[in-house]
């Protein structure tokens, strides 16, 4: 069962939340709209995901990205490359897993291959139009439209995890599309966390909002502390709403509410579609999303 839509109903980080906050496995292809901002990345694009982390970039309409790469790069023989390029039928395992197997690469190389392909990733967070289409992988690790194996040749052998992705996907914007602006907090609120504990580092204003939020103090009074701009401050806390880690809300002096998981999974059993999204039992998930997810289901279901 998969999830599809405009990305003008959900948009990137929205969709990595999903895969997220359910662990998923399988393929969330993003295609541009020709009305889209020009990319180098036009057409449609698919993002692997094994359970809820990333471990492949590929192209329906390019094949061998990733030996393309590192042919470019010239950190392989032109011998072993022939070599390589003859694995596609037979390669049991990932192609970088495999390079490190042979020695034909070094784990600082593969490294540096999978954060090529995560560069390719965030430019597809300036994406304003367009579509996407995630297909969960069944127990043999295949997707069903079409029928498709997780594509070991474009496989470094490593992951990440979404919330990295969409964080430093976030950060690489070079502006906010007309819809994520409409969800700028206003200067008057507050913000909670909906993590308990953080895995990745954050720049300084990032670190400032996620210090403060704790539901009693307004952006405007972290801006008079911290001495940040508070339109900066608007706009970090708008993309770290969005990518699942802050929740806009009213100030109080009272202990703020989160919000469990578990409510995102009894609006989704409204559709047949209820298995596009289970989320995790200790997960929390902002009531932005929760809202815009039962809106879609309302108009598509």
């Amino acid at each position: 069962m998969g999830i599809s839509g405009s990305l003008q109903d959900f948009s990137l980080p929205e969709i990595l939340q999903i895969i997220d906050n359910g662990s998923k496995s399988g393929r969330l292809s993003i295609t541009s709209s020709l009305k889209g901002k020009a990319l180098q990345n036009q057409g449609t694009n698919d993002l692997w995901f094994k359970n809820g982390n990333f471990v492949a970039l590929s192209n329906p309409f390019k094949y061998n990205n990733l030996l393309s790469l590192i042919k470019k790069e010239n950190i392989i023989s032109s011998k072993n490359i022939v070599k390589l390029y003859s694995l596609e039928r037979e390669i049991s395992i990932p192609l970088g897993e495999y390079c490190l197997q042979q020695s034909l690469l070094s784990v600082e190389r593969v490294n540096q291959l999978l954060e090529n392909q995560l560069k390719e990733v965030y430019s597809l967070f300036e994406l304003d139009d367009g579509w996407f289409f995630f297909d969960d992988a069944d127990s043999n690790n295949q997707v069903s439209e079409p029928k498709e194996s997780f594509p070991l040749m474009e496989m470094t052998g490593k992951k990440c995890d979404t919330l990295t992705i969409s964080l430093q996907g976030m950060r690489s914007l070079s502006k906010l599309d007309n819809r994520l602006t409409e969800q700028m907090p206003e200067p008057n609120s507050g913000l909670i966390k909906l993590e308990d504990n953080l895995n990745c580092k954050l720049l300084p204003i990032e670190a400032c909002l996620w210090d403060d939020a704790n539901g009693k103090m307004s952006l405007k009074k972290i801006a008079q502390k911290t001495l940040f701009e508070i339109q900066d401050l608007q706009t970090t806390a708008l993309r770290l709403i969005l990518i699942g880690l802050l929740e806009e809300v009213p100030v109080s002096r009272e202990e703020p509410q989160t919000y469990a998981a578990p409510s995102l999974e009894r609006k989704l059993a409204l559709s047949s579609t209820n298995s596009m999204v289970k989320t995790k039992s200790q997960g929390k998930v902002s009531n932005s999303l929760l809202g815009n997810l039962v809106d879609f289901l309302r108009n598509n279901f």
